[in-house]
């Protein structure tokens, strides 16, 4: 078995299993929340290697749980790949659509 974290303490892992028992085994912040409590079972490094996650982000994730709370572990908003139109261009794109789909 691996070291011990000094950051995984109990009291985080607790917080993890009452979170887990209110949101139910689905989802995203589920799913941090089974891999926060498999790696103080069988170590950060373990846990990342087997659900393909970094260090970094099972460690962020871990800060969050322990200084916030698991709205903390939710997808922020903002995140993720931006649209590379405008709200113009993607309005013109869906009439052309409509107008073709009236031709057929």
């Amino acid at each position: 078995m691996a070291r011990p974290s000094k950051l995984l303490d109990e009291e985080v892992v607790l917080l993890a299993q009452k979170g887990l028992k209110e949101l139910g085994k689905s989802g995203a912040v589920a799913r941090k929340l089974q891999i926060i409590i498999s790696a103080r079972k069988h170590g950060i490094s373990k846990a990342c290697e087997f659900y393909s996650i970094t260090k970094h982000s099972l460690i962020k994730w871990i800060k969050s749980l322990k200084k916030e709370s698991l709205q903390a572990l939710q997808v922020q908003t903002g995140r993720g790949r931006k649209f590379l139109l405008n709200e113009e261009q993607e309005q013109e794109i869906k009439n052309g659509l409509k107008q073709m789909r009236t031709l057929q």
